[in-house]
């Protein structure tokens, strides 16, 4: 039996590397403003951002009649600690998704998040749980 010369895999470069959070327990409005808060953000940036949302150190801003929150250019805002947690995940998926892609981390962002209706289970007296599909995208930067 022959042997192959190189155990090296050559893994060819990809433009972008996804990630994917399927039916997760988590109220879609919340995904929707916790997309819109890590989109443009570097990965490492974004990850950071959450666990600071986790400990109530930063906020994360949501629209209608909700509280005021401390913070320059916040006017209403919420701690989502449980979806902030499932996004971490994501994130770090994506990071993992992005080096195996052979995307530079220095220069990778977020550039699509997206958050639709999963499937939403039966829970006691026709009462529907939460499911949430996220889809994350990132990309590398052009330079300009």
């Amino acid at each position: 039996a022959k042997t192959p010369k190189s155990t090296q895999v050559k893994v060819q470069k990809k433009e972008a590397a996804f990630a994917k959070g399927h039916s997760m327990p988590v109220s879609k409005r919340q995904c929707i403003y916790i997309s819109a808060f890590i989109k443009n953000k570097k990965i490492d940036q974004a990850i950071s951002d959450l666990k600071e949302v986790i400990k109530f150190k930063k906020v994360i801003p949501f629209k209608g009649e909700i509280p005021h929150r401390k913070g320059k250019g916040i006017m209403s805002g919420r701690y989502p600690i449980k979806a902030s947690a499932l996004f971490i995940k994501l994130l770090k998926g994506l990071k993992g998704n992005a080096l195996v892609n052979g995307l530079d981390l220095e220069k990778t962002k977020i550039v699509f998040s997206s958050s639709n209706w999963a499937s939403r289970p039966e829970r006691g007296q026709g009462r529907k749980g939460k499911r949430t599909h996220v889809l994350i995208k990132a990309m590398e930067a052009k330079e300009e």
